[in-house]
């Protein structure tokens, strides 16, 4: 029994620590009915929470009852700067609408901007967290007038996308 428990103790170290991968997940809607792009963005918590962290020296504490007070909008302007989509080559400037963290330490982030009705291009830059793991995958989703997926890197952090006729 003693075996046992020290297993189980020693599992949940292990599950504990850091992990291997580094990766999010982008889904972004380009919806010309009403003009709008929707994003939401799928990563690890507590590795926006270093980010911030290392580079900033602000403990978001996200989800806690002790968050930072301005999380919200340092997470808006991160976004702004790491995620950048140009519609027919006019940058489209997101606004975070909501935020979810999860017990699981996995964090969405809802977000919008205003798009136009016609696109022919969508480009897009995805930074994320790369600056803080040289091992970091974005994988974008698109939706809606153009339908593709794409998965940014330290090598690749750039991509057009081009509708087709």
């Amino acid at each position: 029994m003693l075996l046992n428990f020290a297993n189980t103790i020693l599992i949940l170290f292990l599950l504990s620590g850091p992990h291997n991968h580094y990766t999010s997940i982008t889904n972004a809607n380009l919806n010309t009915q009403n003009g709008k792009i929707e994003i939401s963005v799928e990563l690890t918590a507590h590795d926006l929470e270093n980010y911030f962290s290392s580079e900033q020296k602000v403990n978001l504490k996200l989800g806690s009852s002790k968050e930072f007070p301005n999380a919200n909008e340092l997470i808006e302007s991160y976004i702004n700067y790491n995620l950048i989509f140009k519609i027919n080559n006019k940058s489209t400037a997101l606004t975070l609408i909501g935020k979810e963290v999860n017990n699981d330490e996995s964090l969405l982030l809802y977000l919008q901007g205003n798009i136009p009705k016609n696109i022919k291009t969508v480009t897009v830059e995805n930074k994320l967290l790369i600056s803080l793991f040289n091992d970091q995958q974005n994988i974008l989703h698109l939706d809606g007038c153009i339908k593709e997926s794409y998965t940014f890197s330290t090598k690749n952090k750039i991509k057009t996308f081009n509708k087709e006729n």
